[in-house]
Order: C-alpha cells, then structure tokens, then sequence
C-alpha cells in the first residue's frame, strides 16, 4: 500500500460553493479514508489541505478536482498535488484554468516541489507547474 503527500488548495466566490463542496460524497476516493469534511472548510471561502500520510493517488488526485470543478466552474480555484513515497516521488499536480483542468506528472521530486513553492501562493504554483517539464504518464484506476 503506498502512502502519499497530498496538497488542495480551493478558493471560491462565495461561502455556499464551499458549503458544497464540504458535503460532496468522495467515498469513492482515498481507499474510503476521507469524508469532504477532511479537505474542505466550510466556514471560509479557502480551504487549504494537506496530509503527509495520504491515500488520495494520482487517480483519485484527478476524480477529485473534476469532482470539484464541476461545483465551483468559474466561480473559484482549485490546485491539486500528491506524491508516493513508495516509488519514484514525482508529482501529480492537476489545476483548473482558463475554463479547463490542467493535469501532469511533474519531472522533480515531490519533497523538493512542496519545498519550493506554497501551494497557497496561487500565481507562484502555477508559473512554476507551468515552466516545469512533465513526463508522459497517465496514471490509471487502481
């Protein structure tokens, strides 16, 4: 069983799109671990999530933020990384711009992202994900 990093970053418009998203059913996600409860916080219009001992992979990482997208569409962001500790740490990172969800394996260490750039910092983790080269992956449904 690997064990992940995991970082969500979501800001919206408004309290209710957050009210939403914190009663989504993700059961389906994260091998059951996790309720919406977990990641969002209701009584703010950001919700920053991070969990070192995570079972959210890079599938679920990509469910999740369509999941979430399809709640806040343009009214909001949201910004999605996680690695394994287990096998080689490159990040998934998915993010949604420009009317699109953005998805790609970062090709740098996953400790070394998290150390370069807060996730909260929305324009400096996007430049960077953005200038970073990717590796032709796509992870599948375990």
């Amino acid at each position: 069983m690997a064990t992940y990093c995991t970082r969500i970053y979501v800001t919206v418009n408004t309290k209710e799109l957050m009210e939403k998203l914190y009663e989504m059913d993700i059961s389906d996600l994260g091998k059951g671990f996790y309720n919406a409860r977990d990641i969002f916080n209701a009584s703010s219009t950001k919700s920053n999530f991070y969990d070192s001992e995570s079972e959210i992979n890079e599938y679920d990482l990509k469910v999740l933020v369509k999941r979430i997208v399809e709640i806040i569409a343009d009214q909001g962001t949201v910004l999605a990384d996680t690695f394994s500790y287990d096998y080689d740490p490159f990040p998934q990172v998915c993010y949604y711009k420009d009317g699109k969800i953005v998805s790609k394996v970062l090709e740098i260490d996953g400790s070394e992202f998290h150390e370069a750039v807060a996730i909260a910092d929305v324009d400096s983790w996007i430049r960077f994900v953005e200038d970073a080269n990717g590796l032709d992956v796509d992870f599948e449904e375990e």
